[in-house]
């Protein structure tokens, strides 16, 4: 079950210096991407004011951490690389754009041959159905009358 959403309009300064490092940004990137003064940022970091949670937020989705888009992708990380890791697989199993690409054709493919498969089925069905019933080898008319 996903987490709940966080409603909080604040966060600690801990958490905006571990979300800031974890993006691997330094102060003064973080600062601008806020848009606010070195001194303020400053200052939210170390607890002196209040540090918006919306901050922490944006630097731990920077950081790859997806679950601050929506609960359902908690636990789920984007990597600079590109490479998306779900948490249910271990941790050096991940997603390429490529193999999510491919995976998506496999699935397509999948559905078109369980499509054919069940219209096979029917078409046997109904030759099935049409076909006589063989008769008895006594009356065959090839082999004629068994003794």
């Amino acid at each position: 079950m996903a987490a709940p959403r966080d409603t909080r309009r604040a966060c600690h300064a801990g958490e905006l210096h571990d979300a800031r490092t974890q993006a691997r940004l330094n102060i003064e990137d973080a600062a601008a991407l806020c848009g606010v003064t070195l001194a303020t940022y400053r200052r939210w970091e170390s607890g002196q004011s209040p540090a918006p949670i919306l901050a922490a937020r944006l630097f731990r989705l920077m950081g790859g951490h997806l679950g601050d888009l929506h609960p359902a992708w908690d636990g789920w990380w984007l990597r600079s690389d590109g490479r998306l890791y779900d948490p249910a697989l271990h941790h050096r199993h991940h997603h390429t754009p490529d193999g999510l690409r491919a995976q998506w054709w496999r699935l397509e493919r999948l559905r078109t041959l369980e499509m054919e498969l069940r219209e096979a089925r029917a078409e046997l069905a109904d030759m099935k159905k049409a076909q006589p019933s063989p008769a008895a080898p006594a009356n065959d008319p090839v082999f004629g009358r068994l003794t």
